[in-house]
């Protein structure tokens, strides 16, 4: 009786952490960080993240894609964006492999430095207009 009550406890469980996994897997886990009043988001990993990426586009001014020249994916990317003036906008230490930002209006320089490898962009974002850039390694 003892081992049928550990088998009825351990298979719950099981069942259990799969339906939650079941349950989560439609949830996107991004979600919107303020950083100096300058929201972002970060993330991309799994298909609901793509999705929602790809479906929220529209209301960031600066999509951003953090890959390698063959065309995978890179996280932990370090993204510094600065405005004309010098000015940091934002500093994401752990960025990718999307980086989808709300800035004002304006010319802005973007830093991405992956494994030691830096990469320098300038960009110009006006309203209504979003910019997809990539940056590759």
């Amino acid at each position: 009786a003892m081992k049928t009550t550990v088998c009825i406890i351990a298979c719950t469980l099981v069942v259990s952490t799969f339906l939650s996994t079941l349950a989560t897997a439609d949830e996107p886990t991004l979600s919107w960080h303020d950083q100096g009043g300058v929201l972002y988001v970060s993330g991309g990993v799994g298909e609901a993240e793509l999705d929602w990426i790809k479906n929220s586009g529209r209301e960031f001014g600066l999509r951003l894609l953090l890959a390698e020249r063959n065309g995978a994916y890179v996280a932990g990317v370090h993204v510094q964006i600065s405005d004309r003036q010098g000015k940091m906008m934002l500093d994401i230490a752990d960025a990718g492999p999307y980086l989808l930002a709300k800035l004002p209006t304006g010319t802005y320089r973007i830093d991405a430095t992956y494994e030691g490898h830096r990469q320098s962009r300038q960009i110009h974002l006006r309203d209504g207009q979003p910019v997809n850039m990539s940056v590759l390694w």
